[in-house]
Formats: structure tokens, C-alpha cells, sequence
């Protein structure tokens, strides 16, 4: 952190909280990295070694994490679309 030992004492305690914070969302963060790195990696092996004609298996398959959970949304039907340009042109013509 670059803090020498008289200096803790100027630290406030929100400060103090904030380094600490900094530090485990570094650590989960790092943490993560080396999972999803080790999944892949088994699940590629897997993947080679698969017999014919067998589903292969997905990183997500062997081990989940957090980061999973946050997937971009699916894209909306062609009659969601339909819907929402019929919606916007009344909106916009002021029927």
C-alpha cells in the first residue's frame, strides 16, 4: 500500500475500511480468474476426450461461479419487435 508504519495512525477508520474493501474485491476477483481458468481447462480436456456424437460440456457444467449469473440479456422475439415499433409509431404520432 506504500503506507510506512507512522503513517497508519493519520489513517481514518472509513479509510481504513475502504483499503480493506479494495483489498478482498482484489482477492475474490483474482480468486475467480484462477477458477474460471482451471474450468475451462477441464472442461477442454473433457471435450477432447468425448466420445462421438456426445453433448460437450460447457465450463459452467463442471464448476459455476458467480460471474455466470450475469449474462447479457436474449435478444427479444420478432413479434416483441413488431410490438414495440407499433408502440413507438402511436407514441410518436400522438394517437
Amino acid at each position: 500500500m506504500g503506507y510506512k508504519p507512522w503513517e497508519y495512525k493519520r489513517i481514518e477508520w472509513g479509510d481504513l475500511w475502504l483499503i480493506v474493501k479494495g483489498y478482498k474485491n482484489k482477492a475474490n476477483r483474482e480468486r475467480e480468474e484462477r477458477a474460471f481458468y482451471w474450468r475451462e481447462t477441464f472442461a477442454l480436456l473433457c471435450n477432447i476426450n468425448r466420445g462421438e456424437n456426445t453433448e460437450p460440456i460447457s465450463g459452467e457444467d463442471v464448476y459455476p461461479l458467480e460471474i455466470d449469473k450475469y449474462k447479457a440479456p436474449a435478444k427479444p422475439s420478432d413479434d416483441i419487435l413488431r410490438m414495440m415499433q407499433e408502440l413507438t409509431k402511436r407514441m410518436n404520432d400522438g394517437n
